[in-house]
């Protein structure tokens, strides 16, 4: 019960504090970044970028993937209906996602997370798993970025320079978002 007052109370103290912003957020949406990026909690898109709430649509997952409907149909909404002017893929260092491709056998006893990771590694090639972790990532974020170059709606963007794509990798010991 503890736990619930205290988040209540922070929550109650956050919302006061930005009263106004969500005053305006409560009317629309205008965020001119899509951040795709792990669920990892170590990983804090608003506190990375110094972005206040509605500057940034996010999709987070394990491992940063664009991966089925949900995140296609997230990503069409953003792009097409938001008209965001910036995509990026932020991967980081040490990701569990990216450590279970290249090391498969640490999600055995997990149906979910085993199929995920079966699905993750087909996106890579055969040398690529020679990689590190650290590298696969850099890979991994660099993958992302052309299954969203493949995406018709985004190339038409492109095409017309209304969109940009960039791809990140976030270091957690130094605190550094490194563009690739």
């Amino acid at each position: 019960m503890e736990i619930k007052r205290k988040l209540k109370k922070e929550l109650h103290h956050f919302t006061k504090e930005n009263k106004k912003i969500f005053e305006k957020l409560a009317e629309s949406q205008n965020p001119k970044i899509l951040f795709i990026t792990c669920s990892d909690s170590r990983v804090c898109p608003g506190q990375m970028t110094n972005t206040k709430p509605g500057d940034l649509f996010i999709i987070r997952n394990a491992g940063n993937v664009i991966m089925g409907k949900p995140d296609l149909a997230t990503i069409e909404y953003a792009v097409v209906k938001l008209n965001v002017k910036w995509i990026i893929v932020c991967g980081h260092k040490e990701c569990g996602a990216i450590h279970a491709v290249k090391h498969p056998d640490s999600a055995d006893g997990s149906i979910y997370l085993k199929s995920y990771v079966n699905e993750i590694i087909k996106e890579f090639k055969e040398k690529d798993l020679n990689k590190s972790v650290n590298e696969l990532a850099i890979v991994n974020v660099k993958n992302q970025i052309k299954i969203l170059k493949s995406m018709s709606f985004i190339k038409n963007k492109l095409n017309k320079k209304q969109i940009k794509l960039y791809g990140v990798i976030y270091d957690f010991k130094k605190g550094i978002l490194s563009f690739l």
